[in-house]
């Protein structure tokens, strides 16, 4: 991965959380806080979560919490420095309200990626536990998830990027 990555995606990361704080009004910063914390909070029990039941080692991981107001969820975002591999999960369950896929709204390795669709999602009101895959989960290119069928070639660090910067697009609304 060449050098120049990680301080982009960490600038993007703080850029996005930072976004999100510059609320105008008294009650909406104090609204914003509450949300930050209640975030930080189900970041930190699933990261400690990941370690224990997953055995996931954080020594190669970029992660970040934060409140998306787009999504009105919190959102977590986990890259690994080396590697291929980008996560970003629905922690409150605001989007996948029955813990479809995990929870997971973007999922994408070297395997491929799948890539939630927003508006299949939205129009189930978030339950799409037992709603066929092709339905709801995309490559985030429009093609078919991961989950159903492996790319042409495995994906790169930087095909992952490209969905991140797509998801982060979104979330910061």
């Amino acid at each position: 991965m060449p050098i120049g990555i990680l301080p982009k995606r960490l600038i993007v990361l703080m850029t996005l959380v930072g976004a999100t704080t510059g609320m105008s009004n008294i009650s909406a910063q104090e609204d914003q806080r509450a949300q930050d914390r209640a975030c930080a909070a189900l970041g930190a029990a699933h990261v400690e979560r990941a370690k224990t039941e997953w055995g996931r080692d954080y020594t190669n991981r970029e992660v970040r919490t934060l409140y998306s107001a787009a999504l009105e969820s919190c959102v977590h975002i986990e890259i690994v420095i080396v590697g291929v591999d980008v996560q970003i999960r629905d922690l409150s369950r605001s989007v996948l309200r029955d813990g479809g896929n995990l929870n997971v709204l973007l999922d994408c390795s070297a395997d491929g990626a799948n890539s939630v669709i927003l508006t299949a999602v939205r129009a189930r009101f978030g339950r799409v536990f037992n709603v066929p895959y092709r339905e709801w989960l995309d490559d985030g290119f429009g093609g078919p998830p991961a989950t159903l069928m492996t790319p042409d070639r495995p994906y790169t660090q930087a095909d992952c990027e490209k969905l991140l910067e797509k998801w982060l697009s979104i979330l910061i609304g």
